[in-house]
């Protein structure tokens, strides 16, 4: 319908003007869900990130940089997350998955 591809374009307009190392990020998230893994923890998708990375010899953001790339996905509305395994004595693990679908 005429209103699904108006949210479609703004979507793909949204996502074109994203800095490279988030798009590098949301490619990582892209290429697990096309792999049938809809929800990635961090270690993955960072994992996979770096793989982007190096496969274009460009050097992957760490640590803080990291954590301000997926705030910044997440406050987008790029990315979504979620908590698992919490409770006594376990500490919660955060699954990250696309929004935009």
């Amino acid at each position: 319908t005429l209103s699904k591809l108006l949210v479609c374009g703004q979507t793909i307009r949204r996502l074109t003007t994203l800095p490279l190392h988030q798009a590098l990020l949301l490619c990582s998230m892209a290429l697990a869900a096309e792999d049938g893994r809809e929800r990635e923890g961090e270690e993955s998708l960072v994992g996979g990130y770096v793989r982007i990375c190096r496969k274009q010899n460009l050097p992957p953001m760490s640590g803080p940089q990291m954590r301000q790339l997926l705030d910044a996905l997440l406050d987008a509305g790029a990315l979504a997350s979620s908590k698992s395994g919490s409770g006594k004595g376990k500490q919660a693990l955060v699954y990250y998955s696309l929004a935009i679908k």
